[in-house]
């Protein structure tokens, strides 16, 4: 993954969060969306609410993603959401994803932890060390920048905690 796109990642994160609640996107290539919708149950931003996120890539069936806390959250969970989805991030890692932001965990940092892991083990090849360094910095990047609240949050969510074990256990083998 080319580094600028991780200079440019929040500007795309922040810029989606401006664009209509409802939209719609068509395009050409086999892992672009053809179509992408959210839905808001509620616009007072001090309320919970529900978002339902849809995205069909060309070819393939609907992916539906369920979005439902703070309202600030939630906008910046359904944006990361779509975003890393585009670019290729499988579905489970959006969840995970998604349940970060909205534990409270940056978005930013969560969007290139999600992309730097899933750019670290490219088929039949060794790890990436580039995309290792960034994952690390990434997941220490999102504890440094979390409140007490979030800490306790991350530390019941098994896939946060998995994601930590298996960079520490990494790390060992990293000269």
């Amino acid at each position: 993954m080319n580094p600028l796109f991780f200079k440019i990642l929040p500007l795309l994160v922040c810029v989606s969060v401006l664009l209509p609640v409802i939209s719609s996107v068509q395009a050409q290539s086999n892992n672009a969306i053809e179509n992408n919708t959210i839905e808001e149950s509620k616009t007072d931003i001090s309320e919970t609410v529900t978002r339902e996120l849809s995205i069909k890539k060309l070819d393939k069936e609907t992916d539906v993603f369920v979005i439902t806390g703070p309202a600030n959250r939630v906008d910046s969970a359904a944006s990361l959401g779509t975003i890393i989805y585009i670019i290729g991030v499988d579905k489970q890692a959006v969840n995970s994803a998604i349940e970060f932001v909205l534990a409270g965990a940056d978005p930013n940092s969560v969007g290139n932890l999600m992309l730097a892991i899933h750019g670290l083990l490219p088929k039949n090849q060794s790890a990436n060390i580039t995309k290792f360094n960034q994952a690390l910095e990434s997941y220490n990047k999102i504890i440094d920048l979390a409140d007490e609240e979030t800490l306790k949050s991350l530390e019941n969510n098994p896939t946060f905690v998995t994601i930590g074990q298996l960079l520490k256990e990494m790390r060992k083998a990293v000269p």
